[in-house]
C-alpha cells in the first residue's frame, strides 16, 4: 500500500495529492497549501526546499520527522544565525565534498580548514579561497566530462555513479545534521489540530516509514 504521506520532490498543485516537505507543513500547520509557509522561518524554509530536492525518494522520507519542528519558526530571531549556518555548511562541506571528488585536494583543504562563517566578517575572508576554488573547479569538471565522452558511455556512468555514492551519503548526512542545528531544541506547543495532524504525519514515518 502507497503511504497517504509520501514526500515527492518538486512542488504541486492542492489537487496533485502529493506534497513536498514544505507543502507537508503547511498541511500540518493548517494552512492553505503551499511550498512557502509563512510560519517556517526563510532560511530554513529556503534549505528544506532545496534539501527535499536534492534527495532521492527513499532518503527523503527522512525528512518527516522534522516537519512539525519548523512551525513557529519564523519570528523566533533566529533568521540571521540560520543564514550563516546554511552559508558555512555549503562553503566549509558542501563544496569541499565536490572538489575532492573533482581530484582538488588542495583547494577542498583550503576551503575545509576556512573559520567558521558566522558573521559578515567571517564570509568576506572566505571570499578569496572561494572564489578560487570556483575557478579551479570549473576546469576540472570540464576535463572530468570530456573524458566522459570519450570513454565508453554506459561504462563512465557507471563508474562515475560508483564513485559519487559515498559523497552523496556523506553530504545527506551531514544537511540533515544542519537542518537539527537550525531547528529549536526546546518542543513548541502546538494548537490540539496541528498537533494532531503532525502525530498523523511524523508519526507514519517514525513507525511505518
Amino acid at each position: 500500500m502507497t503511504n497517504p504521506y509520501f514526500l515527492s520532490k518538486g512542488n504541486h498543485s492542492a489537487e496533485s495529492g502529493q506534497r513536498c516537505a514544505m507543502e507537508w507543513v503547511s498541511y500540518i500547520a493548517g494552512l492553505q497549501h503551499t511550498d512557502q509557509p509563512e510560519c517556517v522561518d526563510l532560511p530554513l524554509r529556503t534549505f528544506c526546499i532545496s534539501f527535499n530536492d536534492a534527495l532521492d525518494d527513499q532518503s527523503r522520507q527522512r525528512l518527516r520527522p522534522y516537519l512539525a519542528r519548523c512551525i513557529g519558526t519564523a519570528g523566533d530571531g533566529r533568521t540571521r544565525e540560520r543564514g550563516f549556518l546554511c552559508l558555512d555548511w555549503l562553503v566549509r562541506e558542501h563544496t569541499p565534498a565536490w572538489l575532492a571528488l573533482a581530484g582538488l585536494e588542495m583547494e577542498a583543504g583550503r576551503l575545509r580548514s576556512l573559520a567558521a562563517i558566522v558573521d559578515l566578517g567571517s564570509a568576506r575572508a572566505a571570499g578569496p579561497a572561494v572564489r578560487e576554488a570556483r575557478k579551479r573547479a570549473a576546469a576540472a569538471w570540464a576535463a572530468a566530462w570530456a573524458a566522459a565522452w570519450a570513454a565508453a558511455w554506459d561504462a563512465a556512468w557507471a563508474a562515475a555513479w560508483a564513485a559519487l555514492a559515498p559523497t552523496v551519503k556523506r553530504l545527506q548526512d551531514s544537511g540533515f545534521a544542519l537542518l537539527e542545528r537550525m531547528l529549536p531544541t526546546i518542543a513548541v506547543d502546538l494548537p490540539v489540530g496541528v498537533a494532531g495532524r503532525a502525530a498523523e504525519v511524523c508519526d507514519t514515518a517514525i513507525g511505518r516509514g
